[in-house]
């Protein structure tokens, strides 16, 4: 795939402070993420969706332990719950080249739900190189990756913002895919 290239980051979320059981949580997890199981990654899956839920971002360390277990299980049928979620979370928390990676090597693409969040949050927070990239050839995707509307409306605008209405126009054009549940 392309090169990802690094950007600012513009109101990047920040990690909600730990509840009293936080360490101990993290401890647990690191112990079952060196283990490379199902087991790890269905409990770090759980975390990040109660991340996702609470309207916050990870953990730094909890982020870095699911991408590492990721990139072990690579492509792997049962680690794309974990994946999805993992996507979304960077995404929020303004790593948008990790939250793609995620969702190439899962093959996320038509993930209605997961690449509408991080689409979302690209569009709201995203460097404009980074959105310049990824939104501009979306109209001429084959397959269309699985925006719903409101992710294709918050890319246009940004686009419009950033003075390429007529790529905004296209976009807008490309029939949304029906949403999801998520």
């Amino acid at each position: 795939g392309p090169p990802w290239a690094p950007g600012r980051r513009r109101g990047a979320p920040q990690a909600a402070p730990p509840g009293p059981e936080h360490e101990e949580a993290l401890q647990t997890l690191a112990n079952l993420s060196t283990r490379g199981d199902a087991v790890a990654r269905a409990a770090l899956q759980t975390s990040l969706e109660e991340a996702l839920r609470a309207g916050r971002t990870a953990d730094a360390q909890l982020l870095d332990m699911a991408e590492s277990l990721l990139h072990e299980t690579r492509g792997a049928e049962d680690s794309r719950g974990l994946a999805r979620a993992a996507a979304r979370v960077l995404a929020r928390g303004g790593r948008f080249a990790p939250a793609f990676r995620q969702i190439e090597e899962f093959g996320l693409w038509q993930d209605g739900p997961t690449v509408s969040d991080v689409f979302t949050a690209l569009a709201t927070s995203g460097p404009d190189a980074e959105l310049l990239r990824r939104a501009y050839p979306l109209p001429e995707a084959d397959p269309a990756p699985a925006l719903d509307a409101g992710a294709r409306q918050a890319l246009a605008a940004r686009l419009i913002a950033l003075g390429f209405g007529a790529r905004a126009e296209a976009l807008l054009a490309t029939s949304p895919t029906p949403d999801a549940p998520a």
